[in-house]
């Protein structure tokens, strides 16, 4: 299309052309079918436009408290949530640590607590230190192996005779 009719053809449909701008842009139309043609159609869809336009006594004006529920929905929707503060690098690592610290404690009462471990360990030096009692047939000599296996074999016995008292 030639560059005079691109540079004013919003003017032409608008009916803002001076006369002697006017008539040049026709002349050159007349010239030029195919920017006739596209000209038409230009044409035709600004009177589409034109006929969807709406007067201004016919605009709907909205009520005066609505701008007021915008700016309170926008005011709320800045708001930051409480749990963001939980996602913060300072944050997690305060999480983090006390939940480490929180574990450590609860293993340390479970070991604490734990009256098993006692048993087998006085169990254990009672073995270590003098030959047990008959009852629970331990025989310590010079092959570790066998002692170790009296040993656990007395323990096993221990435990069987406290689960059924």
């Amino acid at each position: 299309m030639h560059s005079y009719i691109t540079e004013n053809l919003e003017d032409y449909l608008a009916g803002n052309l001076s006369l002697p701008r006017r008539a040049e842009f026709e002349a050159i139309l007349e010239k030029d079918p195919t920017a006739r043609e596209l000209v038409e159609s230009f044409s035709v869809g600004a009177e589409l436009f034109e006929a969807i336009r709406v007067d201004d006594d016919e605009l709907l004006t909205p009520d005066p408290s609505f701008y007021a529920r915008v700016s309170q929905q926008i005011e709320k929707e800045d708001e930051t949530p409480f749990w963001l503060v939980f996602f913060q690098p300072r944050m997690v690592r305060q999480l983090a640590f006390a939940s480490l610290m929180w574990i450590l404690m609860l293993g340390s009462v479970a070991v604490m607590t734990d009256d098993r471990s006692s048993q087998t360990t006085q169990l254990a030096d009672m073995v270590l230190r003098e030959q047990p009692p008959d009852q629970y047939y331990v025989r310590l000599g010079p092959n570790l192996e066998q002692n170790r296996d009296s040993m656990l074999t007395a323990m096993i016995t221990e435990r069987e005779e406290e689960s059924t008292d």
